[in-house]
């Protein structure tokens, strides 16, 4: 399976400000669920999300105000999970 790319910052300042928000959606996102493979939700950290994602903290505090509220909604979910290999560490 082909990596994603990551939107690097000269991308960034050419996308609208809607295109640069979910293209931050997205990555922090996608950096949840693939910190889920690794260990329970309950013991990743906000730092980590946003190294993983390669955002900044502004950005993600701008998005959400927990960790709780970057879990996607049921589609969004979907498609974010069919672009990670392997199944998901079990959070309980």
């Amino acid at each position: 399976m082909k990596p994603i790319a990551e939107p690097t910052k000269k991308d960034m300042r050419h996308m609208s400000n809607k295109s640069a928000n979910d293209a931050v959606h997205e990555g922090i996102e996608s950096a949840l669920l693939l910190l889920m493979r690794e260990k329970p939700f309950d013991d990743i950290s906000i730092t980590e999300i946003i190294k993983r994602a390669k955002v900044s903290r502004i950005s993600y505090y701008r998005n959400y105000n927990s960790k709780e509220d970057i879990l996607p909604t049921r589609e969004s979910n979907a498609k974010h999970i069919s672009r990670v290999p392997g199944n998901l560490h079990p959070c309980g």
